[in-house]
């Protein structure tokens, strides 16, 4: 007996329930060879994504749309970049590249396992796998979110791992005294920045003649990666040295550039979806703490931290200087907060003028150097 008169007896002798989803009347009047509803055409985008690389690579489109669009950092689109492209060769490696597979139960418990694998052996720390983790489930959300996944796997609620709180880190003061000393007149600006207005590499990179009040000493500005407003009173030896690198006014709206006149820091995503960076900020500040690492003595530890501590140092310092104040701390990192920060802001700027005043002094930055020489771009 074929399909059609299996089905035709099954009607005439209600043996099974009607169907869910038919057209009852034409089931019954076909004796069950009709009614049934139409399968939905196949999606074209589940074509286009029936292998592990497609997946990714739809999903990374996307994410660099949103940093084109100002929605994404492009520190975020560099870690989903390279921790996708490590899963990528896990699933080549393992012969995992069809996407039922590589989605599949099986394949992505032995990627958790060769990475938690990895963490026991002292290979990669537990901040960098919980990384991981994030970035490959968040590709699987994303895939379910698309319609690409019918449903989310299970093994995903293992996806998550306890990390360690922090130990808080900080340059010491001889440190930052010795990374002064040791630096060019570029780096020592930077290293005055990155201390006396908190500044990272990004806020530097993005300073504005508009922003600096040069008779005032004053910097006023929306701090570029939060958007909230900062305002900071330079110090005389940061003013001195931010006049005599600064661009003129009528060649760049940024006041500081590289040497061949650029931005100190470019970031970009490449025609093949490589995100590139080219941080002049970083790589003078890493060319002095290495010179100053090789002539440090015994009894000296090695200095591993990257510039943007210096921004953290200060915070720390403020912090444990003026505890009655904790407010001073978010006003120097221009933190994020309610409506009313704006407001409650501008009724403590002088106290956060004179915490770091108090900064200058204990790196002995309050004294302008003696062969230090300026005048107003």
């Amino acid at each position: 007996m074929d399909d059609i008169e299996e089905r035709k007896a099954l009607v005439k002798g209600r043996k099974i329930p009607i169907p869910e989803g038919v057209d009852v009347g034409e089931w019954f009047y076909t004796d069950g060879q009709a009614g049934f509803p139409e399968k939905p055409q196949e999606d074209s985008q589940v074509d286009t994504t029936g292998d592990i690389t497609g997946l990714i690579e739809e999903y990374l489109a996307g994410r660099r749309l949103d940093v084109e669009a100002g929605q994404l950092g492009h520190a975020s689109y560099a870690s989903d970049q390279y921790h996708l492209s490590g899963f990528r060769r896990f699933c080549e490696t393992k012969g995992a590249t069809d996407l039922a597979v590589a989605v599949g139960t099986g394949n992505l418990n032995a990627y958790r396992t060769q990475e938690m694998g990895r963490l026991a052996r002292g290979e990669i720390s537990a901040v960098t796998v919980r990384h991981v983790l994030r970035t490959v489930k968040a590709l699987m959300r994303w895939a379910f979110d698309q319609e690409i996944l019918d449903s989310l796997p299970r093994i995903l609620n293992k996806y998550r791992i306890a990390v360690p709180a922090p130990t808080p880190q900080f340059f010491e003061v001889d440190e930052v005294k010795g990374l002064y000393d040791a630096a060019t007149d570029p780096v020592k600006l930077y290293i005055l920045l990155g201390l006396n207005c908190g500044y990272t590499q990004s806020d530097i990179a993005t300073l504005e003649h508009s922003h600096v009040d040069w008779g005032q000493a004053m910097i006023v500005r929306d701090r570029n990666k939060t958007g909230q407003a900062q305002e900071h009173k330079l110090w005389q030896r940061t003013l001195t040295l931010l006049k005599r690198q600064a661009t003129p006014p009528r060649d760049s709206s940024l006041v500081l550039l590289s040497q061949s006149g650029k931005s100190l820091l470019q970031q970009t995503i490449n025609a093949d979806g490589k995100p590139s960076r080219m941080d002049a900020i970083g790589i003078g500040f890493r060319q002095i703490r290495g010179h100053v690492n090789w002539a440090r003595k015994e009894s000296q530890r090695e200095i591993k931290l990257t510039f943007k501590y210096f921004r953290k140092t200060g915070a720390n310092m403020i912090a444990k200087e003026y505890q009655a104040n904790p407010f001073l701390v978010d006003l120097y990192q221009a933190h994020a907060h309610g409506g009313m920060r704006r407001h409650y802001a501008q009724q403590h700027y002088g106290e956060l003028h004179k915490a770091t005043d108090w900064l200058a002094s204990i790196y002995g930055f309050d004294k302008e150097e003696s062969s230090s020489s300026g005048g107003n771009p």
